[in-house]
């Protein structure tokens, strides 16, 4: 019984957070996307995620829990991979 109820507040938190996130950037979850919006979209996100690990491997040796003082990768490094 209790867990229901976690759940169900859980679900409740995310969909206001979701309404709340289309409302500040103007989605209209009634309108379907075309193909090429989608494709742009999904190119869009993967550059983003793709720009935030090329950062994370830059910044590591400044970021904490990071044990063995890892620096940037160098690129000799890299091939040996």
């Amino acid at each position: 019984m209790g867990e229901f109820i976690i759940i169900h507040k859980a679900i409740a938190l995310s969909h206001a957070s979701q309404c709340l996130i289309y409302l500040l950037i103007d989605i209209k979850p009634q309108k379907s996307m075309t193909g090429i919006e989608y494709a742009i979209a999904l190119l869009l996100s993967n550059t983003a995620i793709a720009v935030l690990a090329l950062l994370l491997l830059i910044f590591q040796s400044f970021l904490p829990f990071n044990p063995s003082d890892l620096g940037i990768p160098t690129y000799d490094k890299i091939e040996a991979l």
